[in-house]
């Protein structure tokens, strides 16, 4: 048992902390996306073209996410979660240290924003192989799953909020980043100080390799890799067995991606609308991410005992009703009455957030869990990720008005709420019994 609850930690631990590097050097590149590449690398001579063109290639990550899942959700499911986890934060430290060395679009011209883009989809497909790998290395960690179903005792929820942790932990770093390099002043920052973060990144990336280095094959893999009952094709499994519950995943990712991408990338450019300045708006975000962070885990801990599914419905109805609420108070343009509306954001985000990870992997065939989680997670990505940031952009830039935004985020909400009444859950004990593994 003490063995036992020792791999766990080390499982949570390594997901941790690596997911959290990936996802600052992914977040970093969202922010930049706003502040620094319309001028360096994507300039038209239009600041509204400039900046569209700029988060256009932070969605680009986006569409690639599916094909990353494909790949290294068969990996997953074929060789192993660890495999996953090791290739994907090699793949984002490569791809963050070639942004971080680029020239600017004025000293090579047309090469520089190619280049850009090129690592733009390294990452992207990184990021679509690294969240379903950490998140079956911490369910499949839970006592009730590395048991295959003869421990009762449920922590999918709490252990894979460590994973849903890590991406508002990587904001806040990447943030926090961008804030202090942002106090050498506006001009060296544009000029060469921007690139200082994602150098840190890269390099940090080896500090999660090393990590990770330590990590054992969950129980439940090995399992069926000595049993001989892994999928020979899991992908064709995924779409046989899981179709409806792969795409109900998506939908009900669509609302949650829509509100947090709204809110962390195009809100940086909508505070700077209302009068506050760079400074305040990095703090806004990492306060933000450092309130979501915190209170993932504490909801994480209570959705074992409420019920993954029903966590997940009073987030997204929640976040529903808060949301006009929250732009009101955004508007005012007062820092410390949007920092409370954030910090209030992130609690009710959470209930959304913390679970999302157990209740999507236990909606999945067991012998084709990587592939499946990671399609259907990664296709909601691209509805609830690549498009509300270059939709709310554009919607402003047009009608000038936030309320459009606003009725929009609302909906994508309502049908996330709807996808999730209908989601389907299994058991590992009943699985594993339909399996013959125990």
């Amino acid at each position: 048992m003490a063995n036992n609850k020792k791999n766990a930690r080390r499982a949570v631990l390594a997901a941790t902390i690596g997911t959290s590097l990936e996802w600052y050097d992914y977040f970093l590149y969202g922010t930049m996306s706003i502040i620094v590449f319309p001028t360096v690398f994507f300039s038209t001579g239009d600041a509204l073209v400039s900046t569209l063109v700029s988060v256009s290639s932070f969605g680009l990550g986006f569409v690639v996410r599916p094909l990353g899942a494909f790949i290294f959700g068969r990996v997953g499911d074929r060789y192993g979660r660890r495999n996953v986890l090791m290739i994907t934060l090699i793949l984002m430290g490569v791809s963050t240290l070639i942004i971080a060395f680029t020239p600017a679009a004025a000293t090579i011209g047309i090469a520089a924003p190619i280049i850009v883009v090129f690592a733009r989809m390294l990452q992207g497909l990184s990021a679509g192989g690294e969240w379903g790998g950490a998140i079956l290395t911490t369910v499949e960690s839970s006592p009730d799953e590395a048991s295959l179903g003869q421990h009762q005792e449920d922590k999918a929820g709490f252990f894979s909020s460590f994973v849903q942790a890590a991406s508002p932990i990587g904001l806040a770093l990447s943030n926090a980043a961008i804030l202090l390099t942002s106090l050498m002043g506006p001009e060296v920052f544009m000029e060469w100080g921007w690139r200082i973060p994602f150098a840190i990144g890269g390099v940090i990336a080896i500090v999660g390799i090393w990590i990770r280095l330590t990590l054992e094959e969950t129980a439940v893999f090995e399992v069926m890799r000595d049993t001989g009952t892994l999928e020979a094709a899991p992908i064709a499994s995924a779409f046989r067995k899981d179709l409806v519950s792969m795409i109900l995943v998506a939908l009900a990712y669509t609302g949650v991606g829509t509100i947090f991408y709204v809110a962390v990338i195009f809100g940086q450019s909508f505070a700077l609308s209302t009068g506050l300045v760079q400074a305040d708006v990095s703090l806004i975000i990492v306060v933000f991410a450092v309130a979501l962070a915190i209170a993932t885990i504490l909801v994480g801990k209570h959705s074992d005992r409420i019920g993954h599914r029903r966590a997940m419905l009073i987030g997204l109805g929640g976040c529903a009703i808060y949301t006009p609420f929250w732009i009101l108070m955004f508007m005012t343009g007062n820092l410390p009455v949007v920092l409370l509306a954030f910090v209030i954001l992130a609690v009710i985000f959470a209930y959304c957030w913390a679970p999302m990870g157990a209740f999507f992997a236990r909606a999945m065939s067991l012998s084709s869990r990587s592939s499946s989680l990671s399609i259907g997670y990664q296709v909601g990505t691209i509805l609830g990720g690549a498009i509300p940031p270059i939709l709310a952009v554009w919607i402003f830039g047009v009608t000038g008005s936030i309320w459009f935004i606003v009725a929009y985020i609302v909906v994508t909400l309502i049908i996330s709420f709807i996808a999730s009444v209908f989601l389907a859950q299994r058991t590992v004990a009943a699985e594993a019994r339909e399996m013959e593994l125990v």
